[in-house]
């Protein structure tokens, strides 16, 4: 039965250490940008177990492709927790200025504020001993404020990592880790057209056959939707042209990954993913949780990893929280509306850096703009429909695919401007783009705060 139903049943111990020992283990896009929300400790726990593995890592395309595009968002959301920390501190030291003006207007207060000369006099005593020791009060209290923030300061250090402050490419340590260790072991794209690949998904996600189908909101099908399908799809290719049996380390616990129970607890990967990879490619294919991996990799791989990193990273982790799955979790429909309004606003954010970079072409001196904006759609072009296919799936004010189409339009026009050199034509056609960019930023920033 083993030989005829390998998808049905568990490794057993000397499969598992086989596969630390001689699989390619392939890495999910939200498990590299959980380097940005953990302290410098944890990420070098998981560089070390990157550098055991060695040669027998694997990022898929896709999930490379993801990463660069939500690693800014990733950076800019962890800064903005540290900032709003501190200024929630702040915000408790001024209410209790409350306290300091109770006691002013008992006391006779200025003018008509006053409570009055005779009941003044009859509560003296009282207000005396309630406002005893106040001096003390106060003391406490900007000794408290002093604390908090010096304590979140020395938590800011410990998890921005070096360099990533302004999302700098050039001076981020943990890009450039990754670099080092991913070059030339990151996947290649699929042949197949994007339109083509989007009809495959479609199909699977209708009959919902995994990975994937959880993303899909109904309706057209954007390529935001085809994110893991894409993911899945390159790592049976790799596994097939490599002969390399593959272990899938992701963040992602939704079930349409992972079989679950009632709690929603992960029980083991889909058996249905298990049959398919080995028809697909003839290879082994199996899935770990970034916690398991990091669970695991002192005894099966001889990396001592501390408890601390496994419970950050537990702490972090997806969970497979989209605004569907947490209403089939129950959850309160306010959640998800924080979320989206959260998810609006960082959007909106990555669109207008995009509109800045495009508003850069025109400073460049003459000749320069050809250069700037062949060096600028390399970059930005995929980026640009990648933020507004996520802002139609979450916005209701942007209306049909309409945007995305104009944005296309304005892309198009700007590279054949560019192939031809026409500079004036560059400048316009960049200025226009931008300042679409920056209508569509605004208007999801208002959706964000109504």
């Amino acid at each position: 039965m083993r030989e005829q139903f390998p998808w049905f049943l568990d490794p057993t111990e000397e499969e598992l250490q086989q596969l630390w020992e001689e699989a390619t283990f392939g890495f999910d896009a939200n498990v590299l940008l959980n380097l940005y929300r953990v302290d410098r400790e944890t990420t070098e726990d998981y560089f070390k177990i990157f550098r055991a593995l060695g040669d027998r890592i694997f990022l898929p395309h896709e999930a490379a492709h993801q990463f660069f595009l939500n690693r800014r968002g990733v950076i800019q959301t962890e800064q903005r927790s540290f900032s709003e920390a501190k200024k929630r501190v702040r915000d408790w030291v001024e209410r209790r200025k409350g306290f300091d003006n109770l006691k002013h207007q008992l006391r006779g207060g200025d003018g008509d504020d006053s409570i009055g000369e005779i009941i003044e006099d009859e509560i003296k005593d009282e207000i005396e001993n309630v406002f005893d020791g106040s001096e003390d009060y106060e003391q406490a209290i900007e000794a408290v404020k002093d604390a908090l923030i010096e304590r979140i300061e020395d938590l800011d250090e410990r998890f921005t990592p070096t360099g990533t402050t302004r999302a700098n490419t050039e001076k981020d340590e943990i890009l450039k880790e990754l670099i080092d260790i991913f070059e030339g072991n990151t996947g290649r794209e699929l042949d197949e057209d994007m339109e083509e690949l989007k009809d495959q998904a479609l199909e699977r996600y209708e009959n919902e056959k995994p990975p994937g189908y959880e993303d899909y909101e109904g309706g057209d099908i954007s390529r935001g939707e085809c994110e893991d399908f894409l993911i899945w799809k390159q790592l049976m290719e790799f596994a097939e042209r490599e002969s390399e049996d593959v272990v899938f380390i992701t963040g992602e616990e939704k079930p349409d990954w992972w079989e679950v129970n009632d709690d929603h607890n992960i029980i083991r990967p889909r058996h249905e993913l298990l049959r398919e990879f080995r028809r697909e490619s003839g290879q082994f294919f199996w899935m770990l949780t970034t916690e398991d991996m990091l669970e695991n990799a002192y005894e099966l791989l001889g990396v001592e990893v501390r408890d601390k990193s496994v419970e950050q990273t537990d702490k972090v982790s997806q969970k497979g929280i989209t605004s569907k799955t947490v209403l089939r979790r129950g959850e309160e429909e306010k959640q998800v509306g924080t979320v989206r309004k959260t998810s609006l606003i960082v959007i909106a954010e990555n669109i207008e850096e995009k509109a800045e970079e495009l508003s850069d072409i025109k400073t460049l001196g003459a000749g320069g703009a050809v250069k700037g904006a062949q060096a600028t759609l390399s970059i930005v072009g995929d980026e640009i429909t990648n933020e507004v296919e996520k802002a139609l799936t979450l916005s209701d004010n942007l209306g049909s695919p309409n945007t995305e189409n104009t944005i296309k339009e304005h892309l198009r026009q700007l590279a054949h401007a560019t192939a031809r050199g026409n500079e004036e034509a560059i400048v316009s056609y960049a200025a226009g783009l931008a300042e679409y960019l920056r209508d569509v930023a605004e208007t999801l920033r208002q959706e964000a705060q109504a």
